[in-house]
């Protein structure tokens, strides 16, 4: 393990990263992300020394932790720790587990700057340091083994950096006029669909069954007997459907359940899960029984909205969603 305490401002631009591993695999791992997203290793420390060396860090671009391993304690103390900072200091955090570790990392780290990666590549962490540090690194790419990498890598970044750019952005601007004025709405218009969904003419909808619920879950599997599963990734409505199933059946679904349901790379589900619950459709709960577990659930909105859907839908000449 190594460490370099020297601080950003002796690297200009360069943004710095933190990582805690709790093996050496790991931390090769993440050395090679953090070179390849144009990034400096500030530190590469073990598990052990994390709490501490937090402690008394200064200011620093992003801090990294690879899990191998269940460390007990130690690790849902560190979790603990990463989730007040990130929240108290706006610092992002990247947190790699294992997918037997996913439910009680997502148990202790939901609200700040934080990302979850599950058994990722080199391509999900360039990924996810990219959008910590929000374009601020130049993709490094005399670090990668081959030329295909070093494009593949330089048009990932790329991409997640105009992604990084383009929301924060859209969360600065405010509409200066009125759609249809001129205004920043009226510059791009939705393409005209042949077909448009009918206003729903039911107050109160009759919720659905679970196993009608099901039925459209195994219509969307059946399409993978026949197509390229890729061709319909849908991991929110999967999981919203899932978690429709399940409420209706009176189940709990945990975060690695849900991501299973998500038929999406764990990852990716992560952040959708983040997403879903950003936008008021999903709520977390503690599991009573187990502080390391918590249970998603939908949110009253959702069901409102899901029961509405279902309504409409499914007409009275039995049309099949």
């Amino acid at each position: 393990m190594t460490d370099d305490v020297g601080g950003r401002e002796c690297h200009g631009a360069v943004p710095s990263a933190l990582i805690f591993a709790d093996s050496e695999a790991g931390g090769e791992a993440v050395s090679e992300a953090v070179i390849a997203a144009g990034g400096r290793i500030a530190a590469l420390l073990c598990l052990h020394d994390a709490v501490e060396r937090l402690n008394r860090q200064a200011a620093i671009d992003v801090v990294i932790v690879e899990l191998s391993r269940d460390h007990g304690p130690l690790m849902d103390r560190l979790l603990d720790l990463l989730g007040y900072m990130a929240v108290r200091d706006n610092r992002p955090v990247v947190v790699a587990a294992p997918f037997v570790l996913l439910d009680c990392v997502a148990a202790r780290l939901s609200n700040g700057p934080i990302t979850l990666l599950c058994e990722p590549d080199l391509f999900d962490r360039v990924s996810a340091l990219s959008l910590a540090w929000g374009g601020m690194a130049a993709l490094g790419v005399a670090d990668i083994s081959t030329d295909a990498d070093s494009a593949r890598l330089r048009r990932l970044a790329e991409e997640v950096n105009r992604i990084a750019r383009t929301l924060v952005r859209l969360s600065n601007d405010k509409p200066t006029s009125p759609p249809g004025l001129g205004g920043p709405a009226s510059r791009v218009a939705d393409v005209q669909l042949r077909y448009s969904a009918q206003p729903l003419d039911v107050k109160a909808p009759t919720m659905p069954s679970a196993e009608e619920v099901r039925d459209v879950l195994r219509l969307r599997r059946m399409r993978n007997r026949f197509f390229d599963s890729t061709l319909f990734a849908d991991p929110a409505w999967d999981m919203l459907l899932d978690l429709m199933a399940a409420q209706l059946e009176g189940e709990e679904v945990s975060v690695s359940s849900l991501s299973i349901a998500a038929s999406v790379p764990s990852t990716t589900a992560l952040r959708w899960i983040r997403t879903m619950t950003d936008l008021g459709l999903f709520e977390r709960r503690a599991d009573p029984t187990d502080g390391r577990r918590i249970y998603i659930n939908l949110t009253e909105a959702a069901v409102t909205a899901l029961a509405g859907y279902f309504a409409a839908a499914n007409p009275q000449d039995g049309l099949m969603i």
